[in-house]
């Protein structure tokens, strides 16, 4: 007799997919800074000398191009499309940041909730939170 495997049967099969934190990260003096990454969303987040978080930064991709969303304590957020700058195999331009339109909250709450399941709880909370009160 075969197994019937119906989609929310294979959907819980599969291993779930979360942040991986990337140990080799440049510091800057005077700040700390810590790299989370999955296939789909990037996640870096600044703390002060004190180890407060003062900034953060989701990165994720649309159908059109690289979107970063970032918020800093004090300002709130901002968000951007990421121009690579690496449009030519002649140059490779450093990445630059240009203002970008509305952001898709919802998605990117819950993409970020599906991806937070290996970061420490006051971590995720306090990003959660952020996301939460804009959607």
């Amino acid at each position: 007799m075969g197994v019937t495997t119906t989609m929310s049967n294979y959907a819980q099969e599969q291993p779930r997919i979360t942040f991986r934190e990337n140990k080799q990260v440049r510091q800057e003096p005077g700040s700390m800074r810590r790299w989370f990454e999955a296939p789909d969303i990037e996640l870096v987040v600044w703390y002060d000398r004190a180890a407060i978080q003062t900034e953060f930064q989701l990165i994720y991709w649309l159908p059109d191009g690289e979107r970063a969303l970032t918020w800093r304590k004090g300002s709130g957020f901002n968000h951007f499309r990421v121009d690579a700058g690496d449009d030519s195999p002649f140059k490779n331009l450093s990445p630059i940041l240009h203002a970008d339109g509305a952001v898709p909250w919802p998605h990117l709450e819950e993409l970020f909730r599906q991806r937070a399941g290996s970061l420490e709880a006051d971590l995720r909370d306090h990003i959660l939170s952020r996301l939460q009160a804009q959607s």
